[in-house]
């Protein structure tokens, strides 16, 4: 597949790129030099468009065979990024200019699909438990200035708004959003 002129190679039990991922993707603005951290990177489609755009990208992930297919991609595409394996911000350290998250959120319980690909979707029980976790510590890892993209969808049980985020100190803007048949996805840019 190619994107935002790179060129990118799907790996078994890897989530492939879908609207959600585009709908992130076609919002990313990175200023050179920036740090920019990619959690969950998946195959690497996010953290190599911030690497393009001049960003010093690290890239986190769960899942091995995530962080093996966005390193084969990033070297396909020449990107220079640095990659972690980390639950959430469990094993980052420092602070961020951008972090970039495209949460599962469907409700599932993890364990309940099938397969790697499958539970990469699983958002826990409402659909929202990942993202909450990624909530109450992505201001530890935001620099003075920073920002997050965060994807959400209406099949997530818990209701994201600017109140919601406001509830737990962040402010926030709905940048973008795309309806689908059986949800609409948005993106919210979130500040400290």
């Amino acid at each position: 597949m190619i994107y935002k002129g790179a060129e990118f190679e799907f790996c078994p039990d890897v989530y492939e790129p879908s609207d959600d991922s585009f709908l992130l993707g076609d919002n990313i603005k990175v200023k050179r030099g920036e740090r920019v951290l990619d959690m969950g990177t998946g195959c690497g489609i996010q953290g190599i468009i911030a690497s393009k755009m001049g960003g010093v990208v690290a890239s986190s992930d769960i899942s091995d065979a995530a962080l093996k297919c966005a390193g084969k991609n990033a070297k396909l595409n020449s990107a220079n990024m640095t990659f972690a394996k980390s639950d959430l911000f469990r094993d980052i350290k420092g602070e961020f200019d951008l972090v970039m998250f495209n949460p599962p959120y469907l409700p599932a319980e993890p364990g309940t699909l099938d397969d790697m690909a499958e539970r990469s979707l699983a958002g826990g029980k409402t659909g929202s438990e990942i993202t909450m976790q990624f909530l109450k510590e992505l201001k530890n890892h935001l620099s003075p200035d920073g920002r997050a993209l965060l994807v959400t969808s209406t099949l997530s049980i818990q209701e994201f708004s600017p109140d919601f985020f406001a509830k737990h100190g962040l402010r926030s803007k709905i940048i973008d959003k795309k309806p689908l048949f059986f949800e609409k996805l948005y993106l919210f840019m979130l500040r400290c």
